[in-house]
């Protein structure tokens, strides 16, 4: 059985182009104007924003409180930090990842071991 996250329900997709339009006008929102703005919760704005950000360059660097949209030359720099922010977090997850994945050999060679001894 194949665990995955579901597809992005329709409404969080108009959302966050709603908030693309919203993005263009160069201001910074923060997660809480996001979540009132469209009357969710803080966990569905971030929903929002992320599938947003799979699409658009969505600048959010941990010293700058709120997300906008990255699109002049100007936003390099800022664009530059997110990316190595990105790449710490994918390397912390890489790290977390491999404790369990050696979980999951040993798993698999139990099974094959008690499958052999039937």
């Amino acid at each position: 059985m194949e665990i995955g996250k579901p597809a992005t329900p329709p409404k969080i997709e108009e959302k966050s182009k709603e908030l693309y339009a919203m993005l263009k006008t160069r201001k910074t929102y923060t997660k809480q104007h996001i979540a009132e703005y469209f009357g969710v919760s803080e966990r569905t704005a971030r929903e929002i924003i992320s599938t947003l950000a799979k699409r658009q360059p969505i600048i959010a660097t941990s010293d700058q409180r709120g997300y906008r949209l990255a699109c002049t030359t100007g936003d390099a720099e800022e664009v530059r930090h997110q990316i190595a922010e990105l790449n710490s977090r994918i390397a912390e997850l890489q790290a977390r990842k491999a404790p369990l994945e050696r979980f999951m050999e040993l798993y698999k060679k139990y099974m094959q071991e008690k499958e052999q001894t039937r």
